[in-house]
């Protein structure tokens, strides 16, 4: 047996103790007995030996067996407690085995006690293997269950036929199902019609033992918002070495799908801005070359007077295609602001031959105009640009048609009704309102329309920048952006720009070459663009310069070795072939000649060229399309002559 038992032995006879501890001598097993007959030691004794086991008579004069049996059941349930007694019944002796007794041996037959002992330990080791077991599955299954309900991953099994049988708190949570939605429910009842085949496929695989790898589905939401996005992997449930159900965690990808779909839609607007920059710089090309012929041909007087207005037309249609290749930069770098005095009402009258093509026949576009409008400080390109996204954005909101009212209005700040009291100062707005008579907007979704990416549109039909560009813009120009919109009713889009106290600026009209300042100082033009370089040249000479001319900046070196002491100034493209830039030509000149006039022109921006501190003292930057006037002042600002 081991270790030495520790037996308390209720017994009133000493003799009869005697005996027992010589039966137990003489089937070789190692006890302490410790004999107590009253039951205030035997409590005490209980505490202080901790027995193994307990024999007791059944009749003592100051204590009895069954109430020794009572206190030993309250203290260890599973203590052994035999009764070895010199009178027992059969009918007392199965009496004290249902109150407890693990057996009883007669006096007369000691010879059975140390076998009654070896099963009564026995059968005790057995129980209290048994019970801890029973505790360690309890605990475990806690554990599990805790674990499977605080997990922040959906938990749910399947049964082999595809039912619900189970699903954790994360599963409720995630799609909005409770347990009792799901219990009992066909897992694919749940799934997108899309996602029902791979599903099926997937549980398949599982069912078959083949491990699949996990599996993402589109799950039908009980939130109020159609689908959530799961990554679900699965595992099968075995039951005797069958396949009985499937287990399955799923996480919710929706968030980090939404945000790929982001940055996937940034990388495409980076993509398409950097094709939007090289389109635009051969645009801006051949707009200089359009409109300054044209220049040229308004400021002959040979020129047939009966083309002149035609001339005109073309000039301003340049103009107009450079505005286009401004808005078509907006995405692909950081424009910057041409501000100047501009009304309001011309803007809008300008855009809205073009607003009609894009809006289409089933819109009707209106347009009022107020009277005596103050004119804004702006940039009369991003103006047009807002105009358009709102434009758009309309024209989405009404797919069988309808009708967008553009309206100009101005308030004053102290004045406005408008929810957005807390944006601006007080003093006069202008205002342009886009109103629609579409589909409206859910007033849960207001705060978010200006959200960059956001879009209630299908997939692919919206970048959800639309909006988001028209706030910054408005923005940028201190104004701000009031929404007022309902389900079914239309939506009213006001833009709110401070008002200018200084007149608007005139448009600018082609300048006759004639009429412009000019010099006789000798100019190096450096312009790898024959057509630009060649209106250029004959511009400059009209004017009275001497031009030498170079198509690279490579060529460009070597006709500064030959005529170094004639060049008075460098005017040169930014982007050219050989490896040279025409920034990086004026730096080699500069350190011949250091204060030598520098005037770089380019169809992008110097911001895009990551060249924004090369406008220092002497540089001066030529933004493609310009008008001759606009060469022919850049030209003396920059050897510091009147203009």
């Amino acid at each position: 047996m081991g270790a030495r038992l520790k037996i308390l032995n209720v017994e009133d006879n000493p003799l009869d103790s005697e005996l027992i501890v010589r039966a137990l001598e003489r089937g070789h097993l190692a006890a302490e007995i410790v004999r107590v007959e009253t039951p205030e030691t035997f409590a005490q004794k209980l505490k202080e030996l901790v027995p193994d086991l307990v024999l007791a008579d059944y009749a003592l004069p100051r204590f009895s067996g069954p109430a020794a049996l009572q206190a030993a059941r309250a203290h260890s349930p599973d203590l052994p407690f035999i009764f070895v007694t010199g009178s027992l019944g059969e009918e007392l002796a199965i009496e004290t085995l249902k109150q407890g007794a693990t057996d009883y041996v007669m006096k007369e037959r000691l010879d059975r006690l140390v076998p009654a002992i070896q099963r009564a330990m026995l059968e005790s080791s057995e129980r209290k293997a048994r019970r801890e077991a029973e505790l360690a599955l309890r605990l475990s299954e806690e554990l599990y269950r805790r674990l499977v309900e605080n997990a922040r991953d959906g938990i749910f099994t399947l049964t082999a036929g595809g039912q619900v049988s189970s699903v954790n708190n994360a599963c409720e949570t995630m799609s909005g199902w409770t347990r009792e939605q799901c219990l009992g429910k066909t897992f694919v009842e749940f799934i997108h019609p899309d996602n029902l085949q791979p599903a099926k496929e997937w549980l398949q695989a599982t069912l078959e033992g083949k491990n699949p790898p996990p599996v993402e589905l589109q799950l039908r939401s009980n939130l109020g918002h159609g689908f959530v996005t799961l990554e679900v992997t699965s595992t099968a449930l075995l039951d005797e070495g069958q396949i009985t159900g499937i287990l399955c965690i799923a996480r919710d990808v929706t968030e980090r799908r939404h945000l790929e779909e982001q940055l996937r839609q940034a990388q495409k607007m980076e993509s398409i801005g950097q094709l939007a920059g090289g389109v635009a710089h051969d645009f801006n090309n051949l707009l200089t070359v359009i409109h300054g012929h044209a220049a040229l041909l308004l400021g002959d007087a040979d020129f047939n007077l009966k083309h002149h207005d035609a001339l005109r037309e073309i000039a301003r249609a340049s103009e107009r295609a450079a505005s286009l290749t401004r808005q078509l930069l907006a995405f692909s770098r950081k424009q910057p602001m041409q501000v100047r005095e501009v009304d309001l009402n011309e803007v809008v009258s300008d855009i809205t031959r073009m607003l009609q093509r894009v809006l289409g026949e089933p819109v009707t576009l209106h347009c009022e105009y107020s009277s005596r409008l103050p004119s804004v400080k702006a940039d009369q390109s991003m103006l047009e640009q807002v105009i358009m996204n709102l434009a758009v954005n309309a024209r989405d909101a009404m797919p069988k048609g309808g009708t967008l009212t553009l309206r100009t209005h101005k308030v004053v700040r102290s004045s406005l009704t408008s929810t957005n009291l807390t944006e601006g100062h007080d003093g006069q707005y202008v205002c342009l309102t886009a109103q629609d008579t579409g589909t409206g907007i859910p007033p849960e979704l207001v705060s978010r329309i200006f959200e960059p990416f956001f879009t209630t549109k299908e997939p692919g039909k919206g970048t959800g920048l639309g909006l988001a560009t028209v706030y910054g813009i408005v923005k940028q120009h201190g104004g701000w952006v009031d929404v007022q919109s309902s389900p079914g009713h239309g939506t009213a889009f006001t833009i709110y720009l401070p008002a200018s106290s200084v007149p608007a600026a005139a448009k600018e009209e082609a300048k006759v070459a004639s009429k412009m300042s000019g010099g006789t100082e000798c100019i190096l033009l450096v312009e790898d663009e024959v057509a630009v370089r060649n209106l250029c040249r004959r511009l400059m000479e009209r004017l009275g310069y001497t031009v030498l001319e170079a198509e690279t900046g490579v060529a460009a070196v070597e006709v500064w070795k030959k005529e170094r002491d004639r060049i008075q100034l460098l005017l040169t493209d930014m982007v050219m072939p050989e490896g040279m830039t025409g920034h990086e030509l004026a730096q080699i000149l500069r350190q011949d000649k250091p204060h030598l006039p520098i005037v770089l022109s380019t169809g992008y921006s110097p911001e895009t060229l990551g060249e924004e501190s090369l406008l220092e003292d002497g540089i001066h930057f030529l933004s493609k399309p310009y008008t001759p006037s606009q060469l022919a002042e850049i030209i003396r600002r920059a050897m510091g002559k009147p203009i």
